[in-house]
């Protein structure tokens, strides 16, 4: 086969390069407006640098491989068309000051960096095989589309991990995941901003799939249940493997600022649907701008939540302190206890099951709603204690019944 070697300084060449047929091999530098490659080889060499003023076309036909740096230096929109593994150690560059629309099939590429403050839209399935370096820019993953990250390695992927950050991708993020690591996925929208999820205590190897839904809270809330979501959206978890589980941390990021209140991890295992199956994370705890779990999850979709809860009483009367978790097996407590309840005069128990439905009403409680009888899962009650003195106290809060495994 004949080999043509391109030796050009930058700057020095401007053309629509079309190769076919042949293997090329650009061992410095080279400047041109279009590429578009089909049916040949193409090898750009460790220290070159090819910057392309317009798209870049490489055939299924096509091997290429870039050990250096392509930069892709558009000033209008342009079209990337990519259909085959742009094989290499090199990276990719989009660099230019308009928007990139990306389209193609099996398409990977081996590093990518985004950092021309425009966006990159891709309206099919890209792999980044090494590492995808997020510094100034969006990445727009269509709908049923993803952009997977196939390095397991836990700086796969490295952004600023900060409140002001813009460069970032809207639409579903798969990374590779190993054991021991502890892996960030850089989300949000333009609209919503900055938006990360977080994984750790990985069970087992996989891919896991992260996508940022900026209106599942209020799809949500809409439902009218005494969980209120904070409207900065939700995450939906997605892994290749089904034993995988791990521990989300759930960012507090607000637009304009870092979310400080009392939250709870909100979690249905039925990602694509807003469903009333939920659960409510109690151990759940704040390090840094994060809310972590402290324990693991399978795939579904996550939330922060509030608790509406209400305790309305007269100053001076003490509110008891009320457990709110019930384990319905084994050999502990089962029934719901109100502490010192003979000290009032009278005491009346409602619950309601998550979808508002009442599975429980007694005017006379006596410690007797026994989790035994009920299924797992999220309950509301509204407790009401009349004291001796016929003040009332309030109490409006969720019951947790759980299965000891």
């Amino acid at each position: 086969m004949q080999v043509d070697r391109y030796c050009f300084k930058m700057g020095t060449l401007l053309v629509y390069l079309f190769l076919v047929g042949r293997t090329s091999v650009f061992a410095q530098s080279i400047t041109a407006s279009n590429f578009h490659v089909g049916g040949t080889s193409v090898k750009i060499g460790e220290g070159a640098n090819m910057v392309l003023k317009e798209g870049l076309f490489v055939e299924n036909s096509a091997s290429f491989i870039n050990n250096g740096n392509i930069y892709l230096d558009n000033e209008e929109e342009e079209t990337l068309k990519i259909n085959t593994l742009l094989d290499g150690k090199g990276i990719y560059y989009i660099y230019g000051v308009a928007d990139y629309t990306f389209v193609g099939t099996e398409a990977g590429i081996s590093s990518l960096s985004i950092n021309g403050g425009n966006t990159l839209w891709l309206e099919n399935d890209l792999a980044v095989t090494n590492s995808l370096i997020l510094e100034d820019g969006i990445i727009e993953v269509a709908d049923d589309h993803i952009l997977e990250v196939q390095s397991a390695d836990a700086d796969a992927i490295s952004f600023n991990n900060s409140i002001d950050n813009t460069s970032f991708v809207r639409g579903t993020v798969e990374r590779n995941i190993a054991l021991g690591n502890e892996y960030s996925f850089p989300l949000g929208t333009s609209a919503e901003g900055f938006h990360p999820f977080l994984i750790g205590n990985i069970s087992s190897e996989g891919y896991v799939g992260v996508t940022y839904e900026p209106n599942f809270s209020s799809t949500w809330n809409s439902l009218g249940t005494e969980v209120e979501l904070e409207e900065i959206g939700g995450w939906k978890v997605t892994t290749t493997e089904s034993n995988i589980s791990f521990i989300p941390g759930l960012s507090l990021y607000n637009i304009n600022s870092v979310l400080d209140g009392d939250y709870n991890i909100f979690y249905s295992e039925i990602p694509d649907v807003i469903s009333p199956e939920f659960s409510l994370d109690f151990n759940s705890r704040t390090e840094g701008t994060n809310l972590i779990s402290g324990d693991n999850y399978a795939a579904g979709t996550f939330a922060l939540a509030k608790i509406i809860t209400t305790t309305v009483g007269v100053d001076g009367i003490p509110v008891p302190e009320l457990v709110n978790f019930i384990v319905k097996n084994g050999d502990g407590r089962t029934t719901f206890e109100v502490p010192g309840i003979y000290n009032y005069s009278s005491v009346s128990l409602a619950v309601y099951d998550r979808f508002g439905n009442l599975v429980y009403k007694s005017n006379n409680y006596a410690n007797d709603f026994d989790s035994k009888s009920y299924r797992a899962g999220t309950y509301f009650y509204e407790l009401i204690l009349k004291t001796t003195e016929d003040e009332s106290i309030v109490l409006r809060n969720i019951i947790e019944i759980m299965e000891r495994n």
